[in-house]
């Protein structure tokens, strides 16, 4: 897989904005919490968009699923620097959308820049699917990276962010930094 250089810098800071939304202060997980406020105050985030996407980009976190037959079109677009992206209309038919998330991108769109930045979200989203393992194994989406109607912003955490944040946990022990959580 080759990512751009735009891509290949925002990769880590998007990781490490949700690694921050995902826990609070005491360490308790409220990643779903967060993301539904974040979501509610889209409005007032918009103005970010363009330089701080990454603050952004979180509101369509498990926004989209991916189909292994569009993998190519997506593999091309984590290559591709803004002004170079697909439409918009173009992209999204090489992937599921969650119901809860049609509204959101219709405000997006209306925005200038809007189709860049959702390509952005996309190709984000795309790229922690692959380095994460979120999809079940047969490159198939599933309803956790936003396939149906079913994904809920509100959700309890699935297993996989349980397993995402012991893992971010043991890193950062080996590293020589206090675990967050008891083991």
């Amino acid at each position: 897989m080759r990512l751009s250089t735009y891509f290949h810098e925002l990769r880590g800071e998007y990781e490490a904005e949700l690694d921050d939304l995902r826990t609070d202060s005491e360490g308790k997980l409220v990643l779903d919490r967060r993301l539904a406020e974040k979501r509610r105050a889209l409005a007032s985030l918009l103005p970010l968009m363009g330089y701080a996407p990454v603050m952004v980009i979180p509101v369509f976190h498990r926004a989209f699923g991916f189909d292994k037959a569009h993998r190519p079109t997506l593999f091309q677009l984590l290559d591709c620097d803004p002004g170079e992206f697909p439409t918009w209309d173009t992209l999204s038919n090489e992937l599921f959308v969650a119901d809860w998330a049609r509204p959101l991108i219709r405000q997006v769109l209306a925005q200038p820049g809007g189709e860049d930045f959702l390509a952005t979200a996309v190709a984000l989203e795309f790229e922690m699917t692959l380095a994460r393992g979120y999809d079940d194994g047969d490159g198939e989406a599933t309803a956790e990276d936003g396939r149906g109607s079913g994904s809920d912003a509100d959700e309890d955490l699935d297993a996989n962010e349980v397993d995402d944040e012991t893992q971010s946990e043991d890193y950062l022990e080996q590293q020589g930094f206090d675990r967050r959580t008891p083991q």
